[in-house]
């Protein structure tokens, strides 16, 4: 029974720093490609229309954040509200309704009260409804980032040999290196608990930064996320002169199988396995207990 544990918690390990590196990953290509941008720039158009989101982009308040060549992932929703409706606090309320185009009426109409008096009744209107209309544009980018973090994970397990199958008849035949990944599972579980890995589909902030700033964090963050991951399991993984003869011995069948069982299993996240771990180094920890309680009772 520990074993089938123990190894559980070995393939859990490689999963969850796997998972690290290939989050890292994920985060430079939407950077790279501007992915969160292009997602919000999509949106607004379609939400907008061509001629009012121009207007829109040429607003004091979205300048502050569209400056240059910045590219944001994000706009706060009360900046969007504002820039759009246009007018103050002291504008009428009526009169700054009256001028949004016929469409953005019908739509921003749903979140008014039936009469309107103060400019601040619009602005809380348009809000509601960017809140709601963005929604669907982040779902949207969360289901493709799902899709891309699959691609990903999956392209990292064929490229460093990450062979599920392999690592689990690796470790059930070889006890030493069995125990010596289990605690580093249970340390490693400890020191990334705390740790929230952001979700490549996670909404947009709302602030800007440096693209070359963030790609150059994120590859030393690979850098050392490699490492760790190579100290942890360097030696059930990656590619040797001993392929074919594995392939021959298991079959290729199976081979394709276990590397892609391993991406399948990457692309849950490395947040995902460390709460396994948490949780199976708890169950493992009673078990044990239970185990050496008749012994002592004796």
């Amino acid at each position: 029974m520990m074993e089938f544990i123990d190894v559980g918690l070995g393939l859990a390990l490689v999963y969850a720093l796997s998972g690290l590196v290939c989050t890292t990953l994920h985060e430079g290509v939407a950077q790279l490609l501007s992915l969160r941008w292009r997602n919000l720039n999509r949106a607004l158009n379609e939400l907008l229309g061509a001629a009012k989101y121009l207007d829109v982009q040429d607003h004091p308040l979205i300048k502050s954040v569209w400056a240059g060549s910045r590219k944001p992932t994000g706009i706060p929703v009360p900046i969007l509200a504002r820039a759009l409706v246009g007018g103050t606090a002291l504008s009428d309320g009526k009169e700054l309704f009256g001028a949004l185009p016929p469409h953005l009426q019908q739509q921003i109409g749903a979140f008014l009260a039936p009469e309107i008096k103060a400019a601040q009744d619009v602005y809380d209107a348009a809000e509601k409804w960017f809140d709601a209309s963005l929604k669907s544009a982040t779902d949207w980018y969360a289901r493709n980032a799902n899709v891309i973090s699959l691609v990903i994970a999956v392209s990292f397990a064929f490229a460093l040999n990450i062979d599920t199958i392999g690592i689990a008849n690796r470790l059930w035949h070889e006890p030493t290196e069995r125990a010596a990944l289990v605690d580093l599972a249970q340390k490693t579980a400890a020191t990334h608990q705390a740790v929230s890995v952001a979700a490549p589909a996670a909404a947009a902030s709302g602030t800007t930064a440096d693209p070359a700033a963030n790609l150059g964090n994120s590859a030393v963050q690979l850098r050392q996320e490699l490492d760790e991951l190579d100290n942890a399991a360097g030696v059930l993984i990656g590619w040797d002169s001993q392929f074919e003869e594995e392939v021959k011995r298991e079959g290729l069948t199976t081979k394709l199988l276990g590397l892609l069982a391993s991406g399948i299993a990457i692309s849950l996240g490395a947040k995902f396995w460390f709460g396994v771990i948490s949780k199976v180094v708890t169950v493992r920890a009673g078990l044990k207990q239970s185990d050496t309680a008749p012994a002592q009772d004796g």
